[in-house]
């Protein structure tokens, strides 16, 4: 018996893993979104910073890139578990 629940636990830590991930991922891709869509706003009302607001979209869309790539080793790991209620 020791061994199922040992086994359940190794299971529940790692769902609970992956959905720290996947929290993560949302936080960061809303960041990204954020600073994507400040940069394109600052750009059209003072265009003398446009310099400064490109590197501002470049880093929005890094971190939109890093919570995808966040959020599908999550969603594999939560996809490798057994389907229970």
């Amino acid at each position: 018996m020791a061994a199922i629940g040992t086994a359940k636990e190794r299971e529940r830590a790692e769902r609970e893993r992956a959905m720290r991930r996947r929290h993560l991922s949302i936080r960061v891709g809303g960041t990204g979104l954020g600073l994507l869509f400040l940069g394109g706003i600052v750009i059209l009302v003072a265009p003398g910073y446009l310099t400064a607001m490109l590197v501002v979209i470049v880093l929005g869309v890094v971190l939109l890139v890093a919570a995808l790539v966040v959020v599908l080793g999550a969603v594999r790991t939560l996809k490798s578990f057994p389907k229970t209620l």
